[in-house]
This record gives structure tokens, C-alpha cells and sequence, in this order.
């Protein structure tokens, strides 16, 4: 298993790039849940998935990457009420918690 430096852009639009057309694990709409998404095109300030729950794509900043995992024979990533799923690369990244005076 191998992590990789978010500041290192080119080392991981080029880690994305070899994903392009194949599904990965992302935490695309929550913090802590990731779901499987399609990497749909590496370019060059950005990248951009497809989420496999609603078909949403989303064009994420390589910035915005917090943390990449990737091991060939697929990194578990378990679910509370669904099977557990593999994915060669997961994309973990930042987002923004909006508060709300209540």
C-alpha cells in the first residue's frame, strides 16, 4: 500500500490518469463515507468523477486531495448495512464544514 504527498500535483494527476475509466473509492458527498466513483478525466489543475449513486459528476481540485491510497489487491472499505467493497485507489479529500447558528 502506498500514500501519496497532495502536494506533489503532478505525481498525482499522473496517479489519476491510470485510473481514468475505471472505478475507485471516494468520499465524495460525506467526510467519513466512501462511495465507488468513476474517474472520468485527469486534468491538468483538476480531476473529475462520476458518482455511482446518483450519476453527479464532480471536478475536485488536486489541492483538495487530503490522502490516496492505493494497493493492487484492493483496499476494504467496509459498510455498516451494505457489503463490504474493494478499490484499487481510494481518494480521500478535504471538505468544507459549513456552521449554522441555530
Amino acid at each position: 500500500m502506498r500514500l501519496y504527498d497532495p502536494a506533489e500535483e503532478d505525481g498525482m494527476r499522473e496517479l489519476i490518469r491510470r485510473y481514468v475509466g475505471k472505478v475507485v473509492g471516494a468520499n465524495l458527498e460525506r467526510t467519513h463515507h466512501i462511495d465507488s466513483a468513476e474517474v472520468v478525466e485527469a486534468h491538468e489543475a483538476y480531476f473529475t468523477l462520476r458518482s455511482s449513486t446518483d450519476g453527479h459528476l464532480h471536478h475536485v481540485m488536486y489541492t483538495n486531495v487530503v490522502q490516496a491510497i492505493e494497493d493492487p489487491a484492493g483496499v476494504e472499505i467496509r459498510h455498516l448495512f451494505t457489503a463490504n467493497e474493494r478499490f484499487e485507489l481510494v481518494i480521500k479529500m478535504g471538505h468544507v464544514i459549513a456552521y449554522v447558528q441555530s
